[in-house]
């Protein structure tokens, strides 16, 4: 997964690895079990029988010892489909982390085609999928997929996926300048009370604060929970939090004031890969000014 606040692959490789040995166990009880219901009782008899040996009871365990491997064969298989999925799912990440985002992308479209669904769940790829392309600046199908999530049935162990849904699409909302809708999905975000995405809700209500001109008052709530925030988002996020800070000093009536504090967020996100930022500014006008002016995002050709 791309942060690893926001793509739980590490514990479901561990439920993985932990159901081969639940199933081995239970698949055992059960053949076990069955075995000695159908096993016929003898009457009793009062004479002494030859003692067959381990014989009969070789014939009557096979037919069970060969169903059970054959069943747990075909579970190991598919569990190590799962986890090779994982893992590919884990090289997406990757990429998408190192910014390569097409690459990604293509990743992500070719496991969506051969994910085993019955361990791997497709809805963490599709989120996944779908950052990468609000990354890559292609916010309206972006956009449409993490909608999508929010109509599915998530799994328990995807719990975790609900509120992050709902914070992307505030962010891309928020982004777009799309306030309203912003604001209603922070709201889903937030009643779910998940402690992991406070940080990110914190940085779409900055989002949010600056686009309404409330520079002042979103400086300063971001001031008094910078250094718990920060610390909850991952690098990229955290970069990102650090342009929002530098942007919205420059635009107080004493921006010359905090010129320093200025240089100070900014020297903190150098270097960058060249386009990293641009799908920030593609509807926010005053922040590419800004981005293109301290050679943050490549000015548009004229």
């Amino acid at each position: 997964m791309a942060e690893s606040e926001t793509h739980p692959t590490k514990s479901r490789m561990a439920a993985l690895r932990r159901s081969r040995v639940f199933f081995f166990v239970l698949l055992f009880a059960v053949a076990w079990g069955v075995m000695v219901l159908i096993s016929p009782s003898k009457p009793e008899s009062t004479a002494v029988p030859a003692d067959p040996g381990l014989w009969p009871f070789a014939v009557a365990i096979a037919p069970w010892l060969l169903v059970f491997a054959v069943a747990y064969g075909l579970f190991q298989w598919q569990v190590r489909r799962a986890l090779a999925t994982v893992q590919r799912n884990r090289d997406a990440n990757a990429l998408l982390d190192a910014g390569d985002l097409a690459s990604a992308i293509s990743l992500y479209d070719q496991l969506l085609k051969e994910c085993p669904r019955n361990f791997m769940s497709i809805n963490v790829l599709v989120y996944d999928r779908a950052l990468a392309l609000f990354r890559q600046g292609r916010q309206d199908e972006a956009l449409e997929a993490f909608k999508d999530l929010t109509a599915r049935k998530l799994r328990r162990n995807e719990a975790m996926l609900a509120p992050l849904v709902h914070f992307q699409l505030a962010l891309c909302y928020a982004l777009n300048g799309e306030l309203v809708a912003a604001e209603e999905h922070h709201t889903r975000a937030h009643e779910m009370g998940s402690v992991q995405v406070a940080g990110f809700l914190t940085l779409v209500v900055t989002v949010i604060g600056l686009r309404q001109g409330r520079h002042q008052a979103v400086l300063k709530d971001l001031g008094q929970e910078w250094a718990r925030v920060e610390g909850m988002l991952g690098v990229h996020l955290a970069r990102v939090l650090r342009l929002l800070s530098a942007f919205g000093h420059s635009q107080l009536p004493d921006a010359q004031a905090h010129a320093e504090h200025i240089q100070q967020m900014l020297a903190g996100v150098r270097p960058f890969r060249p386009g990293e930022f641009d799908y920030l500014v593609i509807n926010w006008p005053e922040f590419r000014a800004f981005l293109v002016e301290q050679g943050f995002v490549a000015a548009k050709a004229t």
